[in-house]
């Protein structure tokens, strides 16, 4: 099958693309009417207005049923999604409902609300498959999240009696995941920026990160009930996993929020919303000469905290109660840091050599 070049899908669609400022804005219009999307390059903003069309490469002349279309009758895939919204995506029984909701909707938009389920064939799932990954650049673990989703309306529309089967879905292959830190003089680089730049809200933000590894939104939504009086632990009630953890702070950490308590802040991180973070991270990044590493974010602060622990000879199992993950596979990756993880299969072979 012959996949059209961005450049041609650009005409094919009548996808027009203009500077504005220092970003591309493609404009594209979608059931007469005009939708705008930017970038930093024109290829990602061509891509972008794919997606809103949400092109399919078996069928270029098809565009995505739009939300204002979106179809709930029987025997489609719109009534698997609603069956799926009441009985699994609510909050009595999921945490994260709501990008449950979000996520099916994306790739319901994408295949159309109101067709047979029977019409979601394999040959369908992987070319949907192959456009996230090779069109939009998408990783394996976003398509296969889309996917999932998809597979739980599709097992609605079973027993809602819609369809008969589950085709084969091509689940794609995933990376062993991001295993950036930061060194210790990145760390200070860091921290020092946002404080020559008048940003000590941000400063105290990311030593504290680095140190409890706790996710930035954690952090962002931390109380004053959550700290204890003495400051050496924090509370962290509405994590990721659903899951209450309490996590120590360091001597600076415990300092920093000694600090803050003492002004009267309404909550310690008081101010810092994720869009002010990305903001000024993404200024300190350009700043420091890191503008072109793809995985100098935010988020490596708690990869940062993980690998010092395992590089400090942490046993799993703390590891997972710090950092509040709900399996050991979620650590394993840290364990060739640890330097004493394979000791003991060092001392069985010494012993060996010295019985032969």
């Amino acid at each position: 099958m012959k996949v059209n070049t961005l450049e041609q899908q650009e005409k094919i669609y009548n996808i027009r693309v203009r500077m504005r400022g220092t970003s591309y804005q493609a404009d594209v219009k979608i059931e007469g009417k005009r939708k705008q999307v930017s970038s930093k390059t024109h290829g990602d903003a061509v891509k972008k207005a794919l997606h809103l069309l949400a092109v399919s490469l078996e069928s270029p002349i098809k565009a995505a049923v739009r939300a204002s279309t979106r179809s709930e009758r029987a025997g489609t895939l719109g009534a698997g999604y609603k069956r799926a919204c009441m009985r699994t995506w609510n909050s009595d029984i999921q945490k994260d409902w709501k990008s449950s909701r979000k996520r099916a909707e994306e790739i319901l938009d994408f295949f159309g609300w109101h067709i047979a389920p029977s019409e979601i064939t394999a040959v369908k799932l992987c070319t949907y498959a192959d456009y996230q990954m090779d069109i939009l650049g998408r990783a394996g673990s976003t398509i296969n999240k889309s996917l999932s989703k998809l597979r739980v309306v599709l097992k609605h529309c079973v027993s809602l009696g819609h369809c008969q089967y589950i085709p084969l879905f091509p689940w794609c292959k995933i990376d062993k995941g991001r295993t950036r830190f930061f060194s210790l003089e990145e760390e200070r680089m860091i921290v020092n920026w946002f404080q020559v730049n008048k940003r000590a809200l941000i400063a105290d933000f990311v030593i504290v990160a680095i140190d409890t590894g706790c996710r930035t939104g954690e952090l962002q939504k931390l109380e004053w009930r959550d700290v204890m009086e003495d400051c050496s632990h924090i509370t962290l009630r509405d994590t990721k996993n659903g899951q209450t953890r309490r996590v120590p702070l360091l001597k600076r950490s415990a300092d920093i929020m000694r600090e803050r308590k003492e002004r009267g802040l309404h909550m310690p991180f008081e101010g810092l919303s994720g869009a002010k973070l990305t903001k000024n991270w993404k200024k300190m990044r350009t700043a420091l000469g890191y503008k072109d590493d793809p995985e100098f974010i935010p988020h490596v602060m708690r990869h940062t905290c993980a690998t010092r622990l395992a590089m400090n000879n942490t046993p799993e199992l703390k590891m997972m109660l710090w950092l509040g993950h709900s399996t050991p596979s979620m650590v394993k990756r840290y364990a060739h840091l640890n330097v004493n993880h394979l000791a003991d299969a060092v001392t069985s072979l010494e012993g060996y050599l010295a019985t032969a």
